[in-house]
């Protein structure tokens, strides 16, 4: 019964290029993506981004290997590496960051022990700020 259970973890889904989705995503194992996703992805483990990946939203996974593009937020529980031929525009919250030379990095980072928490803090501080702009904007008018 183990070896089942470590083979169902080991195996690996892949998203081949010439596919797109639009949506949210969620896998249990590893995850490979040479195609285009719109959406978020959340995977409990690691997620391989070839150098023809595309996606646009949020990704959270334990550990991530990016090669192709993303375009907004990233959280990695642990160790997130970023090859020459990757661009990254948004936000990043990591333990660990790893960036070949080439790459292309247009992000805010925060590096932490605890990556998901140090993300909800952030998204809680913007919004009672965004929430004090506004009541200053009304109480001026």
């Amino acid at each position: 019964m183990a070896k089942t259970t470590e083979l169902e973890n080991s195996a690996i889904n892949i998203l081949d290029s010439g596919t797109v989705i639009r949506g949210d995503l969620e896998s249990t194992g590893r995850l490979r993506i040479d195609g285009k996703i719109i959406g978020s992805i959340n995977s409990k483990e690691k997620i391989i981004l070839g150098q023809t990946g595309y996606v646009e939203g949020e990704i959270h996974c334990k550990n991530a290997e990016l090669s192709g593009k993303v375009k907004g937020k990233v959280v990695v529980e642990e160790l997130l590496s970023i090859q020459a031929s990757a661009r990254l525009d948004g936000d990043v919250f990591t333990k660990k960051l790893a960036i070949e030379s080439g790459a292309v990095f247009n992000a805010t980072c925060q590096m932490t022990e605890n990556p998901s928490s140090a993300n909800n803090k952030e998204h809680k501080t913007d919004e009672k700020q965004s929430e004090q702009k506004q009541q200053q904007q009304k109480q001026t008018i």
